[in-house]
């Protein structure tokens, strides 16, 4: 008996492929940090079951105290430079276990991908247009006691049905994007849908202002799920970014997601829990550019499926810039 589930492996293959290429196109909200979204409530309406501000801005107040540097500020900008190459390797394991009464299925999935930018231009204000592909990939695939299904872009001629999506996209341009020097997306071309899968938008938001370490500042987005009717549900989720510490020029920025649309439904959840993230990226504050990202999972739902139902999900996303 095979084991019906909500964990598209093959989808999360292909995504990861096309990573950070948002797949609903999220109107992500400008990064503010936490002092400020303090100040913006005296007058706007209170968020229900949202932790008050203050108390966040206190807690990591005292985080910041213990990690100040004599009040040293540090201003974070991007400033990719005009017909420049950005290479990185993007590694994605995952594991999927589910359970539906008495019978049992676990899944396993591998993707390495190569990921290019090629910057365009860089206009006056140091706005940076670049267009994304992904020269090769790697990718392997097995289900159960199913046979395992693989594809290398740079030893096979042919791919699987599975992964031929993927191998149609290699060493084309899949998107035209234009950043702020914070890291906004101010205009976005895609000739390819990818996903999300934790990976937020295409860059890391930084704060216009300058920060001290221990604070945070956010973003919300939003993504897409699919109802058990198939109807499709947008979530959104709020992304907490803290300036953890400052090593040789290297800002190190924590991440963590935390969902603002009620998760009621596991079956919701179950998708949901796979676009969200956690964990560190790295920002070389000289170059101004990321230059690793580093993303962990480790989750379990019961009822997504039915009463008797379970499913853990445990996953890890590295990214190194080359």
């Amino acid at each position: 008996m095979r084991l019906t589930q909500i964990s598209f492996h093959a989808v999360i293959a292909i995504g990861l492929v096309l990573v950070s290429l948002d797949s609903v196109q999220a109107q992500t909200t400008a990064p503010r940090s936490l002092l400020a979204r303090e100040a913006s409530q005296v007058t706007d309406a209170p968020t229900p079951a949202k932790k008050p501000v203050a108390e966040t801005v206190s807690v990591k107040s005292e985080i910041q105290s213990d990690k100040q540097e004599n009040g040293k500020t540090y201003t974070l900008r991007y400033k990719l430079r005009a017909n420049e190459k950005i290479v990185s390797e993007v590694t994605h394991l995952a594991t999927t276990n589910t359970k539906i009464n008495d019978v049992s299925q676990s899944s396993q999935s591998r993707t390495v991908s190569s990921k290019v930018w090629e910057v365009k231009s860089v206009d006056k204000s140091g706005n940076m247009t670049f267009t994304q592909s992904v020269a090769s990939v790697d990718l392997s695939q097995q289900v159960a006691d199913g046979s395992e299904i693989r594809y290398n872009s740079a030893t096979d001629k042919e791919a699987p049905p599975a992964f031929k999506s993927v191998a149609e996209t290699i060493g084309k341009p899949l998107a035209t994007i234009t950043i702020t020097t914070w890291g906004e997306v101010t205009d976005r071309s895609e000739k390819a849908n990818g996903g999300n899968l934790g990976m937020g938008d295409i860059t890391i938001p930084m704060p216009q202002e300058a920060i001290t370490l221990g604070q945070q500042w956010e973003t919300d987005r939003e993504i897409r799920v699919r109802r058990t009717d198939g109807s499709p549900k947008i979530v959104k989720v709020r992304e907490l970014y803290t300036l953890e510490k400052v090593s040789a020029g290297v800002a190190v920025i924590s991440i963590r997601s935390e969902p603002l649309t009620p998760l009621r439904e596991p079956e919701i959840e179950a998708q949901a829990i796979q676009q969200m993230s956690n964990g560190e990226v790295r920002f070389d504050i000289d170059a101004g550019r990321l230059i690793s990202k580093s993303l962990a999972w480790d989750k379990t739902v019961v009822g997504f499926s039915g009463a008797g139902s379970m499913m853990e999900y445990s996953a890890r996303l590295d990214e190194k810039v080359q």
